[in-house]
């Protein structure tokens, strides 16, 4: 089992001291892998030492502890976790990536709401989110199928997927055509590349993705996270074999080599890396704008890390 197998990995790199104690990186990587693994109570064991390490003032770290138990499908738990996580930090509004996973934490609570049949509050946590983010594609498409789905509100419910599918059609169509001329006119550059790889990858196109994946590469320059967007294409192809192989050789080396400047790469991959790595195989794609389609109105399979 290639989570198992991660865990190994990471539990070796805890036991060797390869970091810093207080480097959180490996006790994050670990609680995610054990999770996806099946075991639960030793993966929030792991991600509470994670959230302590930090002193208890990382959302993003205190997050896994919640996500942990939503993905385990123990609903109240996830839930009481949730609501404690928020009355800590939703009152940090000069933090972005915070208000990112106070964003995070509101859909994963109304997903628990629309599974446990509490529709109101489904329903309030999504408005809570719009009335941040008011064009937020996530919360406008899950309001507005709820709402939909209970026949109520149906000119707004209408009004809000539309506008979810026109936010994300755009940016799909915006992006890859003005890539696509600066590339026409010989303009190549990383970006341009790397947004035809998205557009391709979006389309299920994927020797075409891999083209501008291997031109995005040589222009690289050093930019970090080039090995996430590889993981990324591999996982959106289905290419399984060849992604396990490439997240075992990043981890051990890792594990081996430490380099200088590793709890500042720490918190960078902590709230990016682990997403993708640990997620298979349910990552279906890259990391571009996308509309989710109507499998349940709230996307009650949303079984990422958040």
């Amino acid at each position: 089992d290639k989570h198992a197998e991660a865990a190994a990995v990471f539990q070796k790199g805890l036991d060797e001291r390869v970091l810093p104690n207080d480097n959180p990186l490996f006790h994050t990587y670990l609680g995610l892998s054990l999770e996806m693994a099946g075991r639960t109570d030793e993966a929030l064991k792991v991600a509470r030492n994670a959230a302590q390490i930090a002193g208890g003032k990382n959302s993003r770290l205190e997050s896994r502890v919640c996500w942990i138990l939503y993905h385990a499908k123990r609903n109240a738990e996830a839930m009481a976790a949730y609501e404690k996580l928020l009355s800590r930090f939703d009152g940090d509004h000069n933090n972005e990536d915070n208000r990112r996973v106070m964003r995070e934490a509101r859909l994963s609570m109304s997903n628990i709401c629309v599974l446990t049949s509490d529709m109101p509050k489904a329903e309030e946590f999504l408005e809570q989110i719009l009335d941040e983010f008011p064009d937020d594609v996530s919360a406008l498409n899950d309001l507005g199928y709820l709402w939909a789905d209970q026949s109520k509100n149906l000119d707004r419910a209408l009004d809000m997927t539309q506008r979810a599918v026109a936010a994300a059609r755009g940016e799909e169509l915006r992006v890859p055509a003005e890539a696509r001329q600066a590339l026409f006119d010989g303009k190549e550059s990383f970006d341009a590349h790397l947004v035809m790889m998205q557009h391709f990858a979006a389309g299920q196109q994927w020797e075409r993705a891999r083209e501008h994946y291997a031109q995005a590469a040589k222009r690289a320059a050093g930019k970090p996270g080039l090995a996430w967007v590889r993981n990324a294409l591999l996982a959106g192809s289905r290419d399984h074999e060849t992604l396990r192989v490439h997240l075992l050789e990043q981890a051990g080396r890792i594990a081996a080599h430490p380099a200088k400047g590793t709890h500042a790469r720490a918190e960078r991959l902590e709230g990016h890396g682990a997403d993708l790595a640990l997620s298979l195989p349910s990552v279906k794609g890259l990391p571009c704008p996308a509309i989710r389609t109507k499998v349940h109105a709230t996307n009650q399979t949303r079984d990422r890390i958040v």
